[in-house]
């Protein structure tokens, strides 16, 4: 596989993904309202520091 096609692959999945977790954060914010966007703010927060506290030791 040339780097081209590779590179096309890659952006196709990475559109695909981005749109299904658009529509699904979507659905979930008008069921769930504002908590859920608090709490996957809350999730991506704990993500960061667990990265930089990963880094930071090693």
């Amino acid at each position: 596989m040339n780097v081209i096609a590779a590179s096309l692959m890659i952006g196709a999945v990475s559109l695909i993904v981005s749109v299904i977790g658009l529509l699904g954060g979507s659905r979930l914010n008008r069921r769930f309202g504002k908590g859920v966007e608090v709490l996957g703010g809350l999730v991506l927060i704990a993500i960061g520091l667990r990265i930089v506290l990963t880094h930071a030791i090693l």
